[in-house]
């Protein structure tokens, strides 16, 4: 009988988990039921994800915060320097034209009798008002050398004008004969270097204008994006979150979120209202001043030029001005039709209403001149400066409505942003804190 075989030895087995569970700051180290895809356990996937959103949220509150300084302080450049001086810049051409147009018809008046004393004091205003507004143009413009120097310009410019002014009334009052050139080198002074300086300058303030519009525009831009891939990021992490540990509420990562998003929407909106404000301060004012500017720059040409013609005994040339003051007006209704305002359309119906009345007096002056001189200065003096006069009134009237809604348009766009920088660095800050506060809270329920 054979003797039985024993089995053979059974290796012992262990209930023990494989793997030691190790402690770590956070907790023991987690089972397989926590690994992610790519072998990396899920707090380390929750630190990971909370670092780059942290980063990213601080981040983004200094590119916000450093836009919304940079365009805040463009803005009230604007409405402190920029735009008084592209204002005051108009003002100064409109009185140095002016005071041109008076300086002929004071000689004028002078040659064929006793010098009219109102038209002498229009005049000496208009002159003095001009030295006034250089002061005050220089004060505003800030450190633009090339502006100050065209300013000074204008200065002496005008210093040089008065004197020959001077002369020939001086010259015509004694009788002599070349009296009329000294009047006439002081109106080709105002028009070959006064007004070309004044024309620079104003371009300058323009530019000005178009850099300070659009200052800070493309760091906002950046800071929107950079806010938005923050909140992509967070937005990960919750979705992550609640997908591992099958909790959707996460009270701080939610405060976060709602930080982060309030900080975007502050910050564009800000941005968006500034530019807006300006852009409307830009078509509907500003454009619009130019607008008009250039409608009495055209109607004291014209007035200068019928003097010129009547101090040389000539026919004057009127048709060409007249056609350009109607272009002139036509584009300032149109922008008062766009505008669609009822206060701007009536005051441009008082101006067409004066323009009319000056454009009778003009035609006369123009058909007397050359056949019946005495009786075209009389007109010019007379009826001409009045209505001349009474037209200028009617385009200063639709100046001070374009530079209200001007400076209108400049304070709201700088009104937009005062608060913004205050809000790109708290809110921020709330959603870093809020992102770690929540992460921790989950990486602690693993102690």
């Amino acid at each position: 009988m054979a003797t039985p075989t024993a089995p053979p030895p059974v290796a012992p087995t262990s209930n023990a988990v494989v793997g030691s569970q190790t402690q770590s700051p956070f907790g023991p180290a987690p089972d397989q039921r926590n690994v992610v895809a790519d072998g990396r356990t899920t707090p380390s996937w929750y630190r990971t994800m909370a670092v780059i959103t942290v980063v990213l949220t601080l981040v983004f509150a200094a590119v916000a915060t450093a836009a919304a300084l940079v365009t805040r302080s463009a803005s009230q450049r604007l409405e402190n320097s920029t735009a008084p001086s592209l204002i005051a810049v108009q003002d100064l051409s409109s009185s140095v034209a002016e005071a041109d147009a008076a300086a002929t018809a004071v000689f004028l008046s002078g040659q064929t009798g006793v010098e009219d004393r109102g038209l002498r004091n229009l005049y000496s205003a208009a002159l003095s008002r001009s030295s006034r507004q250089t002061e005050q143009v220089a004060s505003l413009i800030g450190a633009d050398e090339e502006s100050h120097a065209e300013l000074q310009n204008v200065a002496v410019g005008l210093v040089d004008y008065s004197g020959q002014v001077e002369t020939a009334r001086v010259r015509s009052q004694v009788g002599q004969d070349n009296a009329d050139r000294a009047l006439q080198a002081a109106l080709d002074l105002n028009r070959v270097e006064i007004a070309p300086s004044l024309s620079i300058v104003t371009d300058r303030a323009q530019e000005g204008f178009a850099r300070d519009s659009t200052e800070g525009n493309y760091l906002g831009i950046a800071a929107v994006l950079v806010g938005l891939l923050a909140l992509l990021m967070l937005v990960l992490l919750q979705v992550g979150m609640a997908n591992r540990s099958r909790r959707i509420f996460n009270l701080f990562l939610l405060l976060g979120t709602v930080a982060l998003l309030a900080t975007i929407i502050v910050l564009g909106r800000g941005l968006l209202v500034r530019q807006v404000a300006l852009s409307n301060a830009e078509s509907g004012g500003y454009d619009s001043i130019v607008a008009t500017s250039n409608l009495q720059s055209s109607v004291f040409d014209l007035q200068s030029d019928l003097g010129i013609g009547l101090l040389g005994n000539g026919r004057a040339e009127t048709a060409e001005a007249l056609l350009q003051i109607d272009e002139d007006v036509a584009r300032i209704r149109n922008r008062a039709v766009l505008d669609e305002s009822d206060r701007e359309v009536a005051a441009v119906d008082l101006l067409e209403a004066r323009l009319s009345r000056y454009r009778t007096s003009v035609e006369s002056i123009a058909a007397s001149s050359g056949s019946n001189q005495a009786a075209a200065i009389e007109l010019f003096e007379g009826e001409g400066l009045s209505n001349f006069n009474g037209l200028n009134t009617a385009i200063e009237s639709v100046l001070s409505d374009n530079r209200a809604q001007f400076n209108s348009g400049v304070a709201a766009a700088s009104d937009s942003l005062w608060f913004v920088p205050f809000a790109t660095i708290i809110l921020p800050i709330l959603a870093a804190l809020g992102t770690i506060l929540g992460v921790q809270r989950r990486l602690g329920e693993y102690q």
